[in-house]
């Protein structure tokens, strides 16, 4: 197994919350999976929005919410790394496919690798 290059101190993480849909670069807006009158990436914004409040007040991390940033998905990985961040969360809600309906997919992408 590989060490991290980067500090394990719980003061030093940053993280980028990213809710997967939204304004997304020059495809304008991705709704993501739609259904029964929902929009996922309405309902993923309110989650990403969640967990950086708790990751803010509950453990005193910092957080950059990156939701409706307008940033295609692979801009905000460089976007994440521009601005120091240790870490990367996407937030993805699934309808179908692979997946199957009522999932949920969180991507956490380690800038210090895993």
């Amino acid at each position: 197994t590989s060490t991290p290059t980067g500090s394990n101190n719980v003061a030093d993480t940053y993280i980028y919350i990213d809710a997967g849909h939204g304004k997304s670069g020059s495809a304008g807006y991705d709704p993501g999976a739609t259904a029964n009158g929902y929009f996922e990436a309405e309902e993923t914004a309110e989650l990403a929005g969640l967990v950086a409040k708790y990751a803010k007040s509950l453990y005193g991390l910092k957080v950059y919410e990156g939701s409706n940033s307008g940033l295609n998905f692979p801009d905000r990985q460089k976007d994440a790394l521009n601005r120091g961040c240790t870490a990367f969360l996407s937030i993805h809600f699934n309808a179908g496919g692979i997946f199957k309906n009522h999932t949920f997919r969180v991507i956490l992408l380690s800038i210090y690798g895993c």
